[in-house]
């Protein structure tokens, strides 16, 4: 399962595809964020209106280790 701690783990090979998977946000969205995986969120939803999990999702493709999925 996707934690939001990976987004500040991985912060540095996931910031420059940030504003590739969502061009809408801004610079100074992204210096914000820092890593912050709820900021991050609460941006992205706020500017494309999709859930969390679409969001961890695709941020979950540029990591150079996938994480587990698990079933409940």
């Amino acid at each position: 399962m996707f934690r939001p701690e990976l987004i500040k783990e991985h912060w540095t090979t996931l910031q420059p595809k940030v504003r590739v998977v969502w061009p809408n946000l801004t610079e100074e969205d992204v210096q914000a964020i820092n890593g912050d995986g709820e900021l991050l969120v609460t941006k992205v939803r706020a500017k494309y209106g999709i859930d969390r999990d679409e969001i961890f999702s695709k941020l979950a493709s540029y990591l150079p280790v996938q994480p587990a999925v698990t079933s409940n």
